[in-house]
């Protein structure tokens, strides 16, 4: 059994099984182990709303405002929709895990391909918000130490690794996804201020930024990437199971209530992060779009770091999916498929934690750009584990013909992710090594502008 196969009804039943000796022990341990729908939805949201919204404005910036609108409310609709007939796939086939639905609807190649895809997605978006702590905290440091650039404290090698030994990973090594409710809350509250800050700078900052030629263009060619930003944006379907084993009474009505408030409510975010990032800054958006903003506005350096707490705290929960991979492999490798002899499981989990959270530190050593890393991410994991597979999974499962009524909007959304996969392939490719979007640190040339003209900072 994956260890991402663990739901509120088998803990239960562990608990019923030690009830006779712990009889104080059941309602609290339900209470610690089970999410109610409001935790649960905290969660839910935090698991979608990552780095990936920070950009959403490069996303609109490639396709368009009017198309690049209907691509984000469009992609949030397709995400609903998948996440709901992934969960219904599963009760179709009894099984409880994202894994155990592609073995039974393609047997173990369906099983390999998905617990691969699984682990990238996860894996490139730790990396993403290694690049963005490396990026953001780097310059608040320099600009307030009135450190030099050159100096070992302000690279941004050091800033990733010293934040990702005093935070990352001790964060990476709680247990479930119930327990981190909470932070899951502060997160959400996070990112409601960089929002707030955005909106500000947008009537502040934004008559200082010169309009580019093709500002409000309705429509770009940058289809491709900007479903591949967005879908990476949307993408938690790989933590779909852990989601929906953490919530109370799981039920298929209970879970589609909690996808469609909890995904409408990633959709607005995105919308809003989107429309006030790129109304300040137009063609000129970056991939991060808080590089966008000068080194000494104190709203925007609060921001910055404000976001990188929001991607730490969000960091932990995409690890737990990559950690829960690699332990269910190596239980069911050593023939301990039952998950017995749990005290076992306290060393390797440990060491599993540790190997992810180095690995993706030293890889984010790479590169500054987060627009390579997001369009990476999105057409490589995100499209295919939210699009493509839930899809077929469904076509293959459901019992009546391919050919009736309510499977067309599965074999709809299986036909776009395969276009935009193959197309986005091909424009990674074409655009390898052009990382335009990026000013890799450089002070945005109408930064003199507005820091002349403005006496108070907010």
């Amino acid at each position: 059994m994956d260890a991402s196969d663990a739901t509120c009804e088998e803990e239960t039943r562990h608990i019923l099984s030690v009830e006779s000796q712990h009889p104080h022990a059941k309602n609290e341990e339900r209470k610690k182990d089970c999410s109610s729908l409001p935790a649960a939805s905290f969660n839910y949201v935090n698991s979608i709303v990552g780095s990936g919204i920070i950009g959403m404005a490069f996303a609109l910036n490639q396709a368009g405002i009017l198309l690049g609108l209907i691509l984000i409310i469009g992609l949030g609709m397709v995400t609903d929709y998948s996440l709901i007939i992934l969960i219904r796939s599963s009760l179709i086939s009894g099984t409880n895990s994202y894994q155990g639905v592609m073995k039974a609807a393609f047997g173990k190649v369906g099983y390999s391909v998905l617990s691969l895809l699984q682990f990238i997605y996860p894996f490139i978006a730790m990396i993403s918000y290694n690049v963005i702590v490396g990026d953001t905290v780097t310059k608040v440091l320099m600009y307030y130490a009135g450190l030099e650039s050159g100096n070992i404290w302000v690279r941004r090698e050091v800033v990733i690794a010293i934040i990702t030994l005093c935070l990352s990973l001790p964060l990476s090594l709680c247990d479930g996804m119930a327990k981190f409710a909470r932070v899951s809350f502060i997160s959400l509250v996070v990112t409601a201020f960089v929002l707030c800050a955005i909106i500000i700078r947008l009537f502040t900052l934004g008559p200082f930024v010169p309009q580019s030629d093709d500002a409000w263009v309705l429509a770009k060619p940058g289809i491709t990437q900007a479903v591949a930003i967005a879908s990476f944006a949307y993408m938690c379907h790989h933590s779909t199971f852990l989601l929906y084993g953490s919530l109370k009474q799981p039920t298929e009505a209970r879970w589609a209530r909690l996808t469609h408030v909890s995904v409408f409510t990633s959709a607005l975010i995105e919308i809003f992060f989107a429309l006030f990032g790129y109304a300040t800054f137009t063609g000129f958006v970056q991939g991060d779009l808080l590089e966008n903003y000068c080194r000494g506005d104190h709203l925007m350096n609060a921001a910055r770091i404000m976001f990188c707490v929001t991607i730490l705290l969000t960091a932990p929960i995409e690890g737990f999916v990559a950690r829960d991979l690699i332990m269910s492999t190596l239980s069911v490798s050593s023939g301990n498929c039952d998950g017995s002899n749990a005290k076992t499981k306290f060393l390797p989990k440990i060491i599993v934690s540790f190997s992810l959270v180095t690995a993706t530190c030293l890889i984010s050593f790479s590169t500054d750009c987060l627009s390579i890393v997001l369009e990476f991410n999105g057409v490589f994991a995100a499209i295919p584990l939210a699009y493509i597979l839930p899809a077929l999974c469904y076509i293959r499962l459901e019992p009546s013909s391919w050919k009736t009524w309510h499977k067309l909007p599965a074999i709809m959304m299986a036909f776009f992710g395969i276009l935009m996969s193959f197309s986005g392939l091909v424009m990674i490719f074409v655009n390898w090594g052009m990382n335009s979007s990026c000013s890799h640190g450089a002070e945005m040339s109408y930064c003199p502008l507005w820091v002349n003209a403005t006496q108070t900072k907010f």
